[in-house]
């Protein structure tokens, strides 16, 4: 291990801190697991599984830590289909829309917008069917992906 390089590096990561705004977001890399902690010292303290991504926006370089959520429309489930999709977010960009702050804070990625809408469909349908019957040809996402890599193939 080189200490010497990890000690000169200690301190430089910049994270990503979005604010209302339009944001155009390359991916540097895949996300890595982690846990983030919310209200540290407090009673309310609280940890909780995050994606941990390199990106780049305007030049510059920033980790940005995106919380596990379980809604498709979240950043998370966003980011989650897009990288289903693509296979990879390594090298990808995306066109994001920040509304809002706090807990009202809303994003918009352009590119999974489609992605949400198949997936959302999908959900409805499987709760609209009796349990006991499959869909038949697949769920709407799966053939959405499977339109996607005929048009591209």
């Amino acid at each position: 291990m080189d200490y010497t390089d990890r000690a000169d590096n200690l301190g430089t990561r910049e994270f990503f801190k979005p604010k209302t705004g339009n944001y155009i977001v390359t991916f540097l890399g895949e996300g890595k697991p982690t846990m983030g902690t919310f209200n540290k010292g407090e009673p309310n303290e609280r940890t909780v599984p995050q994606l941990e991504f390199r990106i780049k926006i305007d030049g510059q370089e920033y980790t940005w830590t995106v919380t596990e959520a379980k809604a498709f429309n979240s950043l998370y489930g966003q980011i989650i289909l897009l990288g289903r999709y693509h296979g990879s977010l390594e090298g990808k960009t995306i066109h994001m829309t920040v509304q809002g702050d706090g807990k009202k804070r809303v994003y918009m990625i352009q590119e999974a917008t489609e992605l949400v809408a198949k997936a959302g469909e999908d959900r409805k349908n499987k709760t609209e069917q009796p349990k006991e019957t499959p869909q038949e040809g697949g769920s709407a996402i799966d053939k959405f992906f499977n339109e996607k890599a005929g048009e591209a193939g």
